[in-house]
């Protein structure tokens, strides 16, 4: 008789399978907190500017508000010159 493949590797779990298999599931768990995690749109600007206040002016940033994909989005930049 052939041996169960299943049973071949079933026995007592080793601490280095255990760390593994624990670090695993803690990264596994972390990772909808990292994904979810945005910044609103004013600390989103904030940080771009570097904390400088934004003035309504001479440049205009048209772009839309939803899009079907991502990695293609059409802006219009202006500037008054």
């Amino acid at each position: 008789m052939r041996e169960d493949p299943l049973r071949v590797h079933a026995g007592p779990v080793g601490r280095r399978q255990f760390l593994r298999a624990g670090m695993t599931g803690l990264l596994v768990i972390s990772l909808p907190r990292w994904a979810v995690a945005r910044p609103s749109l004013d600390e989103a600007i904030s940080t771009f500017t570097g904390g400088v206040d934004v003035l309504d002016g001479r440049v205009r940033l048209d772009l839309p508000p939803f899009v079907e994909n991502g990695n293609a989005v059409g802006i219009t930049v202006t500037a008054e010159s």
